[in-house]
């Protein structure tokens, strides 16, 4: 599969799903990230499962795993309920088709077992497996391991020197992968050498893969030129993607300007996320521009 044919199917899915928002008009308020800096987009990958499906899956899965069931139950249902949530949504079987494609024809390696990380990296790994008909390693930030055959049912495998492709959801940092999957992969005698991701955020996250000698293969690379593809196809406007351009030549420029036409008057209720992320912003003064905005920083 191509790289235009994957990123346009799994743009359309991503936009379709709010998975990929962006501003499209001064009036629209800015995407607050966990940096604790506003942005003119937000991307939340995890959607391509459905929007109201993936925040169901996800309290779904909180709250399974909060309980005191065994690993073995935990692992039969969170498998049951992703893949039966891909069944029953054409797009998300297709979605999941296209990453796998996409891997088959980019990658010279064939994989025997499959692993993703407690939570997001679920909703691909254990469908991809299924796909592949291959064992599935569910890692758990815990820092233990499960072992499912492809279907989701426990499997007795010894896994120690078999090399595994971990499948997530995004690549931002890369810290999840540094800090928890490899060294619990490698501490079970696993090698991880590939991942396949949705998108890659930042080449941060590429570079630290590439000095832990890991390959990464996505579909998606979340710059300007992912931008100016929405763009092409009409999935989103030319406020937006202008924006967005501003915002990669410089994010404290964009963030000036938005600061400037922010509406300071008009009344939103805060959820605890935002608030939190805007205090930080507004504490920290991130871009140095307190002092010309002292409105907004009250």
């Amino acid at each position: 599969m191509s790289n235009m044919d994957a990123s346009r199917m799994l743009l359309e899915r991503l936009i379709d799903t709010k998975g990929l928002a962006v501003r499209t008009n001064q009036h629209d308020d800015a995407f607050w990230y966990t940096s604790g800096r506003p942005g003119p987009y937000y991307i939340n990958t995890q959607n391509i499962a459905g929007a109201h499906a993936a925040k169901h899956l996800l309290t779904q899965i909180t709250n399974l795993l909060k309980e005191t069931e065994s690993r073995e139950r935990q692992v039969i249902e969170i498998a049951a309920m992703i893949n039966q949530t891909v069944q029953d949504d054409p797009s998300y079987l297709k979605s999941i088709d296209t990453l796998v494609d996409y891997y088959l024809s980019h990658s010279s390696t064939r994989p025997s077992i499959i692993s993703g990380g407690e939570r997001r990296d679920w909703f691909f790994s254990i469908p991809v497996a299924a796909r592949l008909g291959i064992p599935h390693i569910f890692l758990f930030k815990s820092g233990d391991l499960f072992v499912t055959d492809h279907e989701g049912k426990p499997l007795d495998l010894a896994i120690k020197d078999m090399e595994v492709l971990h499948v997530s959801d995004i690549i931002n940092q890369a810290s999840s992968y540094v800090n928890r999957w490899i060294p619990i992969l490698s501490k079970a005698g696993v090698s991880l050498t590939e991942t396949l991701t949705v998108a890659v955020r930042s080449q941060v996250g590429r570079d630290s893969l590439a000095r832990s000698h890991v390959h990464v293969v996505a579909p998606l690379s979340v710059d300007p030129s992912l931008f100016k593809q929405a763009l092409d196809l009409e999935l989103i406007p030319t406020y937006a993607y202008n924006e967005i351009i501003q915002f990669y030549d410089s994010p404290r420029e964009w963030t000036r300007r938005y600061l400037s036409e922010v509406n300071l008057e008009q009344s939103e209720v805060l959820d605890p996320v935002k608030r939190e992320r805007l205090s930080f912003f507004k504490e920290n003064d991130i871009y140095h521009l307190k002092e010309e905005f002292p409105r907004f920083f009250q």
